[in-house]
């Protein structure tokens, strides 16, 4: 006995539950990054702040994971823990920074992680004064906040938002009634008729139709605006920041970190690998010691893809030198090497400006689409 055949509207409203599915799985995906992103860089930027104590390396090795898969990469583990004590009470902790983790597909930056932090080595815990069991050993953070994985968040709920909205309307449709058995002729179309203000009439019993906007086209002017107003606080702060720091006191400090970090980013299957400076410096304000990563307020961490070039330039910083530090008197955790507004600073403030004239366009021609969707005017 045949089976009887599967509906066209079956096999269309599986399609997009699954569709919806792989949408949610990914919306969540990228939201745990969202928050695990924006919490580690709250920690680092309030790292810079914490108090230190001495600790020393308990062990320090390198753990290579094959995985069960035989075709995936081995995963490389740069297994340190660090022992510390505060109040009287010890604790080991493996943290290293807030800005990087310690795992890598690259067996030479494990590697190098662990001879930077070699066993029994006396080391510099920074940790939180009210969970003294959040530490690391560099303060600091990413030079800006996750905004990527931020915006893919805003993508995806608006493309979620939008299939929501097209299975509702076709759930809700009004379905047409059984088809007659002859062929219906076309009607000929009637000329419109208009009123002297130049409306149109409407006929005995007739309904002004009104073809609504897609209301879903309003995240444009909501998320744009958002973005500008997040970037452009940033900008304005590193030029205010900027602009300050030219009347700042000074005091001798010194560079305590000073090496380079290697990046392997993929991208449309396409490998690129970058070398990024890292840079700290401690000094020392009213008898109470200090440490922080700012060279110059807007400027972003240095990086390149020529190792070469990022050698060049820890040159100016080497291990243990000397430099001049600036320092914010109302709080001298904020301290940098070289002062005045930067191009970082400017550019920073140029996109948010950017952002919030796309949303102010996208709102002004969202309220046009509105207006011309309005064919047929009220009845006289």
């Amino acid at each position: 006995m045949d089976k009887p055949p599967v509906k066209k509207s079956v096999v269309k409203k599986t399609g997009i539950g699954c569709l919806g599915i792989i949408v949610l799985f990914f919306a969540f995906i990228f939201i745990m990054m969202a928050v695990d992103g924006w919490s580690r860089y709250k920690n680092g930027k309030a790292s810079m702040k914490w108090p230190f104590t001495q600790g020393v390396i308990l062990s320090s090795q390198v753990k290579t994971d094959l995985g069960k898969d035989k075709d995936a990469d081995p995963k490389h583990t740069a297994a340190i823990v660090y022992q510390y004590t505060v109040e009287g009470y010890e604790y080991s902790r493996e943290r290293i920074s807030f800005a990087g983790g310690r795992t890598f597909f690259k067996k030479s930056k494990a590697e190098s992680l662990v001879r930077r932090y070699g066993k029994g080595l006396r080391v510099k815990v920074y940790y939180d004064p009210k969970t003294p069991t959040v530490s690391v050993l560099e303060p600091g953070n990413a030079s800006v906040p996750p905004i990527i994985p931020l915006v893919v968040v805003a993508v995806i709920g608006f493309f979620l938002i939008r299939i929501i909205r097209l299975f509702y309307r076709k759930r809700t449709a009004v379905q047409p009634t059984d088809s007659p058995s002859f062929t219906p002729q076309a009607s000929v179309a009637k000329p419109a008729e208009y009123t002297s203000k130049g409306e149109v009439r409407l006929p005995p019993g007739g309904v002004a139709q009104k073809n609504k906007p897609d209301r879903t086209l309003a995240i444009f002017p909501l998320v744009f605006p958002l973005a500008g107003i997040f970037v452009l606080y940033f900008g304005v702060n590193a030029l205010l920041k900027g602009y300050e720091s030219r009347k700042w006191p000074t005091v001798n400090g010194q560079i305590s970190n000073s090496y380079i970090d290697r990046r392997d980013e993929t991208s449309n299957g396409r490998s690129s690998i970058s070398y990024a400076a890292i840079l700290g410096y401690e000094y020392r304000v009213n008898g109470k010691n200090y440490y922080c990563d700012t060279i110059r307020f807007g400027k972003s961490k240095y990086a390149s893809r020529k190792r070469s070039k990022t050698l060049k330039y820890l040159e100016l910083y080497p291990m243990g030198k000397p430099v001049t530090v600036y320092y914010d008197p109302v709080d001298p955790h904020t301290a940098v090497l070289k002062t005045g507004i930067s191009g970082g600073a400017l550019l920073l403030i140029t996109v948010g400006f950017f952002f919030i004239l796309v949303g102010v366009i996208s709102f002004l021609s969202l309220r046009n689409q509105r207006g011309r969707r309005n064919i047929i005017g009220s009845s006289t």
